[in-house]
């Protein structure tokens, strides 16, 4: 059988320049059509990677030039006049990020939606890719989930092999002098790759994370993979990840890894990375291999919109954090705390009152995913608020069958039926497990929670498992962190960051004190009665004042002065505060059933 070969050359690394060839064989006559994905499986905005295409060529066999028929921004045609094509182009790459290229003269990256054309006549045939070295950059090997060609040893440059495009795509492959540690899960070999200087404690990630993967195994009884990648693009600042079928890519910050000089620390920093790896493991399974009916196939050239990320992305996030306590990583009070916050992000602004977590699905191509800073006044996270759902539904299970069954559960039923074929899934199908489940209709609750614009109730859920639910106030000016108290807590609406100019607004909830002084995002506020501001200095100074009292505030708005009246509230009940009632029942929310 003939394949497609790909090569891939980090040539020009000061340039950030990747020549890219492709070679397959034609029929004479027949018309081709060359593509480039406009996005890529799990990040839902359109990407036009073809803009990074640079001198793109075809020749034939005999080395004539072929003319390219330019299509649409994406796409291209030629009919074949020989026995043989060779395409050859350069892929400007210099995003950081986990959705397309980048290279330096410190690394290299390339997801292969960004990087390699496809063959759309020939995109079921298996392909071959060709990786070569820079010569000057001697120390630099391969990490990649591709499969190795016969010959190809680990971490080495040379051949690699997918069955079709759309497994050559779905594997990264990072390049240079990195830092990886070896470690087995259910017998499966796992590779932790970090693609720049850290230095965290390898041996205590290593450990959390092998208890992860075990947890994510042991829930769906089998792992769909022969090897697994974590691969970390390392920064000053960073947060991000992209999961793949046997390999993710992440984004941290340098210093979000654990001190190995404080073995007992376990920051916040490191927490919300060892969830970021639990988040995209458990992808593996739920969006990689179940998935919604409509990408099944993906169409990569335009947008595909489906109802049902709250199923993939809020029931991944729920069991994101709850894989931390459950593996003892963290307690059950840090649960609730990680818990609570994510509660309040959904409770804080009124986007929840406009906006249901189906429409927040299907709207994620501009919306979700295209969202400014006034987001919490008008939309709601299928990530967060799906969580919560998420949560509802395990809870609820647990209940209407006295802790035989639970999320857990519906999960596996779901990938017998509909992930290890990805099958693809409707709404339908996740109502009728439940049902199936609970051994009752549950439809009108199922619907209701999943179309509600309104808050969820989960007190009595909650309660069960002896667990207080309690909206309560902002502890401070420009946090989520939240206080169960009575006394006043100074509340202006908005969030911002302190710049040597002053404090720069960020976002600002609608109808606050800080939208009826006039407020609005990327303003400047200088002083609040007459008195120059800083973080600290409005705090102080609004703890000061007696409630309802009016405050003249100065602001920029570009190059313009401009004033208005502060009002001084207290804080609102807009924050969530979970705390154990009962200890002896949370155990039952705990198991894998």
């Amino acid at each position: 059988m003939s394949s497609v070969n790909y090569q891939i050359t980090p040539v020009n690394v000061n340039n950030h320049l990747f020549l890219v060839s492709v070679d397959f064989n034609t029929e004479v006559g027949q018309s081709y059509t060359l593509s480039l994905p406009a996005w890529l499986p799990g990040s839902y905005m359109i990407r036009d990677f073809s803009k990074n295409l640079i001198e793109l060529s075809a020749k034939d066999k005999k080395n004539t030039e072929i003319e390219l028929a330019r299509v649409d921004k994406q796409t291209w045609q030629f009919c074949a006049q020989s026995e043989h094509a060779t395409l050859s182009y350069y892929v400007h790459a210099f995003d950081l990020s986990v959705r397309t290229a980048y290279l330096d003269s410190q690394r290299g990256f390339f997801n292969g939606s960004s990087t390699f054309l496809c063959v759309e006549q020939l995109a079921s045939l298996p392909c071959q890719l060709t990786i070569h070295p820079n010569e000057q950059l001697t120390t630099w090997r391969v990490a990649t989930g591709l499969e190795r060609a016969q010959g190809t040893d680990l971490y080495a440059f040379g051949k690699y092999q997918a069955n079709d495009y759309q497994h050559l795509i779905d594997c990264p492959v990072a390049l240079g002098d990195f830092d990886v540690s070896e470690f087995t899960v259910a017998g499966i070999p796992h590779y932790l790759v970090f693609t720049s200087e850290h230095f965290g404690d390898r041996e205590r990630m290593v450990r959390d994370i092998t208890k992860l993967c075990q947890h994510h195994i042991d829930l769906f009884e089998e792992a769909p993979f022969n090897e697994y990648w974590f691969i970390t693009h390392l920064q000053a600042k960073g947060f991000g990840g992209l999961e793949h079928k046997n390999s993710t890519i992440l984004q941290a910050g340098r210093f979000d890894l654990p001190n190995p000089q404080k073995p007992d620390e376990l920051s916040d920093s490191y927490k919300t990375y060892l969830s970021l790896c639990s988040h995209e493991y458990f992808h593996a399974w739920n969006v990689c291999r179940l998935k919604p009916k409509e990408f099944v196939p993906y169409d990569l050239s335009q947008e595909v919109y489906t109802e049902q990320l709250w199923a993939y992305e809020g029931i991944t996030s729920y069991y994101d954090d709850f894989s931390l306590v459950r593996t003892g990583i963290i307690s059950f009070d840090e649960y609730l705390a990680l818990l609570s916050k994510t509660a309040t992000r959904v409770y804080r602004g009124p986007g929840e009152y406009k906006q249901s977590i189906v429409e927040s699905s299907f709207y994620t191509w501009t919306k979700f995913y295209q969202q400014g800073p006034e987001a919490p006044n008008h939309i709601v996270s299928y990530y967060t608020k799906g969580s919560l759902f998420a949560l509802w539904l395990d809870l609820t299970l647990r209940q209407m069958t006295q802790g035989k069954k639970s999320l857990d559960s519906l999960m596996k039923v779901m990938w017998q039926r509909f992930g290890k074929d990805e099958k693809g899934t409707k709404t339908e199908d996740y109502l009728t497990v439940f049902n199936d489940l609970c051994q009752q209709d549950m439809s009108t609750a199922f619907y209701e929670r999943l179309n509600a614009k309104a808050p969820y109730d989960l007190t009595e859920q909650l309660s069960q498992v002896g667990v207080q639910f309690a909206l309560v106030k902002f502890d401070k000016l420009n946090s989520l962190d939240t206080t169960d108290t009575e006394d006043v807590r100074p509340y202006i609406g908005a969030m911002y960051q302190q710049t040597a100019a002053g404090l720069k607004i960020s976002s600002v909830i609608e109808n606050s004190p800080a939208a009826n002084a006039g407020l609005a995002v990327n303003d400047i506020l200088v002083a609040v009665d007459s008195m120059k501001v800083t973080e600290q200095s409005l705090a102080l100074l609004l703890s000061h004042m007696p409630l309802t009292t009016s405050l003249t505030c100065h602001y920029f708005r570009d190059d313009k002065l401009l004033c208005g009246e502060l009002s001084v509230n207290d804080s609102p009940l807009a924050g969530v505060k979970l705390t154990t009632l009962a200890p002896n029942r949370t155990e039952q929310w705990l198991s894998i059933v």
